[in-house]
């Protein structure tokens, strides 16, 4: 999934919303491309569920 522009207070919500509902299968695989965004100022997922870059093809 690419994001990009400002994730933000308003924003982070909606996305989080949405990425739970991505994620919630019992095997997800979801990958998040950032590059694209602007400013990320809140926390959008669980840092627990986050995958280490190097671990990333």
């Amino acid at each position: 999934m690419d994001l990009d522009g400002e994730i933000d207070i308003l924003t982070a919500p909606p996305l989080g919303e949405r990425l739970d509902d991505l994620t919630a299968p019992v095997h997800p695989d979801l990958m998040l491309d950032l590059r694209a965004a602007s400013m990320v100022a809140a926390r959008i997922t669980n840092p627990r569920t986050m995958v280490p870059r190097h671990m990333c093809a």
